[in-house]
């Protein structure tokens, strides 16, 4: 996982992302049992779902235009690549961003209401494990327009 920091581009230690409450590792995707239970009891992550993008997935360009929305949860989640490469961006503070180059064995868990956005290639198969603390408070919340304007990606 490659993680920097989207205004200086330069990379950014995970012990200033832990202070955001942002955690990451490496888990073998074949072998990940045990390290995800470690995780789902630590961090109370209670619900677990497979989720598959790829080009023959109905309504693929909606749910990639959501993912790349700025939003937030009322729960914490983790994401567990298992296949593929992707980009997460998150904002541990509001104006500062922090790019995430995902690929296969990466895990990053994001605390609960910390904004966040996700991109991949439509033409490219992504698939990880998504575990979420409390599937009710998992609803996307979206930034307000307004607050966008003084963000930079």
């Amino acid at each position: 996982m490659k993680i920097y920091w989207s205004n200086t581009g330069t990379l950014a230690n995970p012990l200033e992302l832990k202070s955001a409450g942002i955690l990451i590792d490496w888990i073998e995707p074949s072998e990940s049992g045990s390290k995800i239970a470690g995780w789902k009891e630590t961090q109370g992550l209670t619900i677990q779902k497979e989720i598959i993008i790829s080009p023959n997935l109905k309504n693929l360009e909606a749910i990639l235009d959501f993912s790349s929305q700025d939003h937030r949860h009322l729960t914490g989640e983790a994401w567990h690549v298992l296949d593929g490469r992707g980009k997460m961006e998150i904002f541990p503070e509001k104006d500062l961003l922090v790019n995430f180059e995902l690929e296969p064995g990466d895990f990053i868990f994001i605390p609960a209401n910390l904004y966040h956005r996700f991109f991949c290639n439509p033409d490219t198969h992504f698939r990880f494990l998504r575990l979420v603390t409390d599937i009710s408070g998992w609803k996307s919340i979206y930034r307000k327009k307004k607050e966008l304007s003084s963000i930079k990606g």
